[in-house]
């Protein structure tokens, strides 16, 4: 496997990718991944990465703004999540792989788990989108409906997360950062974005290797991640969708990824019994999820 690490501009910042290409010569089929809620490229997915490109697939892996080895949201602090901001740094990369000479842009896939797994079904659904003629969409334990998110998190925990997005929101004008911890351990009472039982040890695997990830996020994200449905528009995906969760996941809810999947014209659904980070490397159905979704990209890049 060839390592390639690029840089493209996504409104006026540089974001950090890694394109993998098979050691053959050729122009290759491409899949663009996008990562979870506040994750860089690479956070459990290297195990997939290495059967696409062993099957003959190149994969193009990416940093949203403010993450990794990207820059900044500007004037923004780093790890601002921002679902439009990264939607954006979505419509960069899909502009900058079409220019790449070592792949085929007309065989693309797109790839996202978690919040991305809702970014690539966004991806899909925006009119925008349609210029790069999408093959195929694969969404692993995809977050579909933050309101449906809000409402089981409980009403307590809702009013601190705005409370908290609030706060660092009046603070930014002076120039402040209020920070809240991403993910929290069983037992540890501190407000925390994701709080399941069992994520905070799945969570620190995925992002054991990182050097740059911290586990903390401003807390103004809070206020943009609760306004985001992609739910909303999966109704306009005009191309085939493989969508993958869990029947035990808190977090993403099955209810809410069922309800989206009823809305898209052409997809498939594989409901594994399991929770959110059992897919991702180290997790016991790790493989079994990686031969499902490579057997699907294969159909649509490899075999039309």
């Amino acid at each position: 496997m060839i390592q390639e690490t690029h840089t493209f501009r996504s409104l006026g910042s540089g974001c950090e990718a890694d394109l993998f290409l098979p050691k053959s010569e050729g122009q290759f089929p491409i899949v663009v991944m996008g990562q979870g809620l506040g994750s860089e490229r690479q956070f459990g997915d290297k195990n997939l990465i290495a059967a696409l490109v062993d099957a003959g697939i190149a994969v193009f892996a990416f940093d949203y703004r403010g993450f990794g080895g990207s820059e900044e949201i500007l004037k923004q602090p780093r790890q601002m999540i921002d679902p439009d901001c990264q939607i954006e740094d979505w419509q960069s990369a899909l502009k900058y792989v079409a220019t790449l000479t070592k792949v085929d842009p007309a065989r693309l896939v797109i790839w996202g788990s978690s919040f991305g797994g809702g970014h690539a079904l966004t991806v899909a659904a925006a009119a925008w989108a349609k210029a790069y003629k999408i093959k195929a969409v694969v969404a692993q334990v995809p977050h579909c409906d933050s309101r449906s998110a809000f409402k089981h998190a409980g009403l307590k925990t809702a009013l601190t997360g705005v409370g908290n997005g609030l706060k660092d929101l009046f603070g930014s004008r002076f120039g402040k950062t209020h920070t809240v911890p991403l993910v929290s351990a069983d037992g540890d009472d501190t407000f925390a974005v994701l709080k399941h039982p069992g994520w905070y040890d799945g969570y620190m695997r995925i992002a054991a290797d990182s050097t740059t990830w911290q586990n903390a996020i401003p807390a103004a994200s809070l206020l943009k991640i609760g306004t985001y449905n992609p739910i909303d528009t999966v109704e306009q995906i005009n191309c085939p969708v493989l969508i993958v969760y869990g029947k035990n996941d808190p977090g993403v809810l099955p209810s809410d990824v069922e309800r989206a999947a009823d809305m898209i014209t052409h997809v498939e659904r594989f409901c594994f019994d399991g929770d959110h980070f059992d897919v991702y490397d180290g997790g016991p159905l790790n493989a079994v999820a990686i031969e499902r979704e490579v057997s699907f990209i294969s159909r649509y890049l490899l075999e039309n």
